[in-house]
């Protein structure tokens, strides 16, 4: 009975992301940014490592599902919640300063963000999108599909560094003080 409900959770983040990856792929297709003069490259990059995790987190669901529900997996769902919530409220606190690529396409428009989570954490939505796929591996009690986060983790380093090269190109050393 555990097992059929895992493999029911597993179809379900597996087309829920897929679906979403296709959303956001579409999306960032139907809007270029136009002051860029080449799309972001670690946009493709964060969807693949997104691929890449979901495909092992449903296939290891799918073939080896948990039989039992342990504390560590209850951890894990809270995890998944509190890490969309810090995603959701730094997206909220960011406004009109939000843009979906590491370039801002409109930098005279954009201000600096130091409310809100931006207080704590200098990527709060980042983390949060972090935090929560990890909390999806643990929730679901994976042992192989932490590996597969490293694809994503790397492309999200590498979109942090773009990003901040840009902010500093863009804004000066002052981007960096500490909000509150």
């Amino acid at each position: 009975m555990l097992g059929r409900a895992f493999e029911v959770i597993a179809v379900l983040v597996a087309l829920g992301a897929g679906a979403g990856l296709a959303l956001r792929l579409w999306r960032g297709r139907a809007e270029p940014a136009p002051e860029e003069s080449a799309p972001d490259p670690t946009y493709p990059a964060l969807a693949a490592g997104l691929l890449v995790l979901v495909v092992a987190v449903s296939l290891e669901a799918w073939f080896d599902p948990p039989s039992e529900v342990t504390p560590a997996m209850w951890g894990g769902r809270g995890l998944v919640l509190g890490a969309a919530l810090l995603t959701l409220w730094g997206r909220r606190v960011m406004g009109t300063s939000y843009a979906p690529t590491a370039h801002h396409p409109r930098p005279a428009e954009q201000e600096i963000v130091r409310s809100g989570p931006y207080r704590l954490f200098k990527h709060p939505q980042y983390l949060g999108n972090l935090a929560s796929l990890a909390g999806l591996v643990l929730a679901l009690d994976l042992r192989w599909s932490w590996l597969a986060l490293s694809p994503f983790v790397a492309a999200l380093a590498w979109r942090i560094r773009r990003e901040e090269a840009w902010l500093r190109a863009t804004h000066g050393e002052g981007w960096r003080e500490p909000g509150g």
